[in-house]
């Protein structure tokens, strides 16, 4: 998108400079702003952007997009008098602003370019199959592909993604997240995705959406969307909540039976079996959308490295053989990974080490969640664990290994090199609030 197409953009109260071809850059954040050359001054529940702006142009940007107010206009009137050559654009509200111009971009780039979007969301893997989605893509498009960055998969992340593209992108790969009702459906009509993956249903974001029927719900928003407007949905037919869904001329199931797809398949760089179901997912989406370079994929497949972003991260650090799991937690994802983990050294118990820390967002069933991970745990023989966090004591409650408990990570990370020392193999998993990462940067 180009400075020059803000003049499509409806909900414009005012300009003030010259349009530009000169391609957009856009940011949020003045304090960590690079090269962006466009700042939009989006108002939240403790900060205002517009209360940003001198940073943003003492940084030199050439366009700001501001809320107009009138008592506002005497400071802009001051801000345009000596940043002469920069572009002031007052919308109406900046939030809205900000993805109506992702909407338009998105279907004028995808009418123009010919671009292709993948919509992905899931309860759980969402972020490692994006990450393999856009891996993979790359053997066959090099740098005109695009996905999402980090965790900017919700109502501003989206639309903030949408505008990162350029004109020489082929794909874009779009990842939608939720924790309310509603929010998919949002996300659809801001990425208009003619593609789409679910990865699971599972006990996440409970707090709002009651039980997995909710979830499933909500998820099925991007069903929906893609069914709606002819798109492709590929359907994953293991999951036991996505396979109630009606199967269209335009859904394409797999995994029913796993050995079925691409059983030769194995990655030593991927190693746990959720995760090796991720790759074949994106496998089989990507050789449905490019059916002429499925044999070039499935070559490479063994080429694909997960990114080291704090979900499912195999560390070796001071002899010691660490997954780390900090981005997220809820009762699916921690159940997968615990029986991965498990299997993977269940002959060397007695030198594993289980971290275990909060879920959040369960609602009502919070406590009985985490005490059904703790029956899990018995039935899986786990002799070891430290449970951490506000919800620590669910967990030991029905343990029946020996385990101690941390209320916060601060007295966790004080005992941590004593408490961990004699442990070869340590399996560390919570929500993002507890940030165990914390743990690893002080192993010795």
């Amino acid at each position: 998108m180009k400075v020059s197409d803000f003049k499509n953009i409806q909900g414009i109260i005012e300009f003030n400079g010259e349009y530009s071809n000169t391609e957009i850059s856009i940011t949020t954040d003045s304090r960590s702003m690079t090269s962006e050359n466009v700042f939009l001054a989006l108002k939240g529940e403790n900060f205002d952007g517009f209360d940003y702006m001198n940073p943003a142009l003492e940084k030199g940007v050439e366009v700001v997009i501001y809320t107009h107010l009138p008592e506002r206009t005497e400071i802009v009137k001051s801000l345009k008098e000596r940043y002469k050559d920069v572009l002031f654009i007052a919308v109406g509200n900046t939030l809205k602003y900000l993805q109506d111009s992702a909407s338009w971009w998105m279907r004028e780039w995808q009418k123009s370019n010919g671009g292709i979007t993948i919509g992905l969301t899931g309860s759980n893997g969402k972020t490692t199959t994006k990450e393999l989605l856009f891996a993979q893509a790359e053997i066959i498009l090099k740098d005109k592909v695009l996905c999402t960055a980090g965790n900017f998969n919700n109502h501003i992340g989206v639309p903030l993604t949408v505008l990162r593209i350029k004109n020489k992108h082929k794909l874009a790969i779009i990842e939608m997240g939720t924790n309310h009702p509603g929010e998919i459906e949002v996300l659809c009509n801001i990425a208009n995705p003619k593609f789409g993956l679910i990865t699971n249903v599972g006990a996440a974001h409970l707090e709002f959406f009651k039980d997995e029927s909710g979830v499933l719900k909500e998820k099925s928003s991007l069903y929906d969307y893609i069914n709606k407007h002819g798109g492709e949905f590929y359907l994953n037919m293991s999951d036991n909540n996505l396979k109630t869904l009606e199967i269209t001329k335009q859904v394409y199931p797999f995994g029913e039976d796993e050995s079925e797809f691409y059983q030769e398949l194995n990655n030593e760089n991927i190693e746990e079996s959720y995760n090796i179901w991720n790759l074949k997912a994106s496998l089989f989406t990507l050789s449905k959308i490019y059916p002429d370079k499925e044999e070039l994929l499935i070559k490479n497949a063994a080429t694909i490295k997960l990114p080291a972003n704090k979900r499912s991260e195999w560390i070796e650090k001071s002899g010691k053989r660490i997954f780390l799991d900090a981005y997220n937690a809820n009762p699916t994802s921690m159940k997968s990974s615990l029986e991965s983990f498990a299997n993977k050294y269940g002959d060397a118990q007695e030198k594993s080490l289980y971290v275990v820390g909060d879920m959040n967002e369960l609602g009502e069933s919070c406590q009985k969640f985490h005490e059904d991970i703790s029956i899990l745990m018995n039935d899986l023989k786990i002799k070891n664990a430290i449970f951490v966090g506000r919800y620590a004591h669910y967990y030991e409650s029905k343990f029946n290994g020996s385990s101690k408990v941390y209320t916060n990570r601060e007295d966790l990370l004080k005992d941590w090199n004593k408490v961990s020392n004699s442990y070869q193999y340590i399996f560390l998993k919570a929500s993002r609030s507890l940030q165990l990462e914390a743990l690893i940067d002080i192993t010795d």
